[in-house]
């Protein structure tokens, strides 16, 4: 614990701001490209077999390893979006052998200096697309994980967001010492984690989830004091709400795209203070941007986590990867049970479909480095597997 004691003292004392680079300016006068229509064809094919797609079979019950539904193919929504046909549309135009006989459509940065590719905030253009800047941000890109410890060093000092390090932290602000969080991780994984299953206390070590998210350190603080029988907890208990509440909305005001925003958003949601009207709950919200974060990063699909985890913890041990493999898929199907659930009691529409839930899912947890919780998360999928075939049989417009 005192390497987080450190880690605060530094952090309130050397803070890095960094301004964004300028925006570059666009012509608003551009020549109107003329497509081609043998140029297009590819693009309209890709969209014809995407949209095939989209009628997706629901699971017939409890998969056994007889099951056929175990070895189909599982259909994936379109992922072909209006900007990655403009981008394509623009690399077959420019990307053509006839250059004599087609039109020029876009200036290279070297002819026009309207266009500079280093200038895209953010943007690493590949040599492909330095030709056509559009290519590198129309183009599809690959998220990537970020740490809301990196967004709050980068944030300008003229941001309406702008959050001092010192009231994010629990640690640094002096709300509490090194034995209270020790006290109140014991508590919420004790007492709260048992009744949502989100983290694995295995993984989820306050040195581990401090270094990681400050928002979902604080979330875990404030979770904990709020079950807690120390009287001085009670009265830090509101202090400690606000700011877990106040990263929490920082953190999606800004966009951090990490999935420990999406465990804080989750676990603040579900033991959120009682509002005087259903109509001034914002829970939904806060959901449904969890929900797009996950699908965003795409923590449901194994390929993508192989590419974070390669990045993050390359030289880890595997019994270490297979953990940080488990945190993201536990993660998506606690938000499909989290949009499920609330959208029943909210009377919201659903944003988590079956198509993007693994048939595997049911016997997710005979998987290795489980923990005695995961059997639960595999079960009330399989059970809202069941109610949602027995619903879609009686009435087959709720599929």
């Amino acid at each position: 614990m005192g390497v987080i004691q450190a880690r605060a003292a530094q952090r309130s004392s050397n803070r890095v701001v960094i301004r964004p680079p300028p925006i570059v300016g666009v012509s608003r006068e551009a020549p109107s490209p003329s497509t081609q229509p043998g140029a297009l064809n590819d693009l309209v094919s890709r969209v014809s077999e995407s949209a095939t797609t989209e009628n997706v079979s629901l699971p017939d019950g409890p998969c056994s390893p007889r099951c056929s539904h175990a070895s189909e193919p599982k259909a994936q929504p379109s992922t072909v979006s209006p900007l990655d046909i403009l981008a394509s549309a623009v690399a077959a135009v420019s990307g053509d052998s006839d250059i004599d006989s087609a039109p020029q459509m876009l200036a290279s940065p070297s002819q026009s200096p309207l266009y500079s590719c280093g200038d895209l905030v953010g943007s690493s253009v590949s040599p492909a697309s330095a030709d056509c800047p559009f290519l590198g941000y129309f183009g599809p890109q690959s998220p990537k994980l970020q740490k809301d410890w990196q967004v709050l060093s980068l944030q300008s000092v003229e941001s309406i967001f702008k959050l001092e390090s010192s009231a994010c932290d629990p640690v640094a602000a002096r709300l509490i010492d090194e034995a209270d969080v020790n006290y109140l991780f014991n508590l919420f994984f004790t007492v709260r984690n048992p009744l949502l299953w989100l983290l694995d206390p295995e993984l989820h070590t306050p040195e581990h989830v401090y270094a990681s998210s400050f928002t979902l350190f604080s979330a875990i603080c404030c979770l904990g004091c709020a079950v807690s029988s120390r009287p001085r907890d009670r009265v830090i208990h509101a202090a400690l709400l606000s700011l877990a509440e106040a990263n929490m909305k920082w953190s999606i005001a800004v966009s951090v795209r990490g999935v420990e925003i999406i465990q804080a958003i989750v676990l603040m949601q579900y033991w959120a203070p009682m509002r005087t009207r259903y109509s001034s709950d914002p829970s939904s919200l806060h959901l449904s941007h969890a929900a797009q974060l996950a699908r965003e990063l795409a923590i449901y699909d194994p390929g993508r986590i192989d590419n974070y985890l390669a990045a993050s913890i390359p030289t880890a041990a595997d019994d270490l990867k297979e953990r940080f493999r488990r945190n993201f898929e536990r993660t998506w199907f606690c938000i499909f049970i989290a949009d499920q659930s609330f959208g029943v009691v909210h009377g919201r529409r659903l944003g988590v479909s079956w198509n993007e839930i693994s048939p595997g899912a049911f016997h997710w947890w005979q998987k290795p480095m489980t923990n005695p919780y995961d059997r639960i998360v595999s079960g009330i999928v399989e059970t809202r597997g069941i109610l949602v075939r027995l619903s879609s049989s009686r009435c087959p417009s709720a599929r």
